[in-house]
């Protein structure tokens, strides 16, 4: 997260819980050492929208408060209730 706040791009394992809050991430599965090394070579080659990934996942990072995740939690118990 802090990488996004930082304006970099990031490649991290799917297995990382920041993937499910940098949806643009360039995900490697576990152990796959061969896709993580392709994901950096596509950033420093420029094959991969750089400045797109990097502008949607610092406004992803950004959007982290917990007012916001408050009020998710609320939609949900409301439908919920609604039931």
């Amino acid at each position: 997260v802090e990488a996004a706040l930082a304006e970099l791009p990031i490649v991290i394992s799917d297995q990382s819980g920041a993937s499910e809050v940098l949806p643009n991430a360039l995900l490697s599965e576990v152990g796959d050492v061969d896709g993580f090394v392709q994901h950096l070579f596509s950033i420093v080659d420029k094959k991969v929208d750089v400045e797109g990934i990097v502008s949607e996942n610092k406004n992803a990072a950004m959007n982290l408060k917990w007012e916001n995740t408050a009020s998710n939690v609320i939609t949900v118990f409301n439908r919920f209730l609604k039931q």
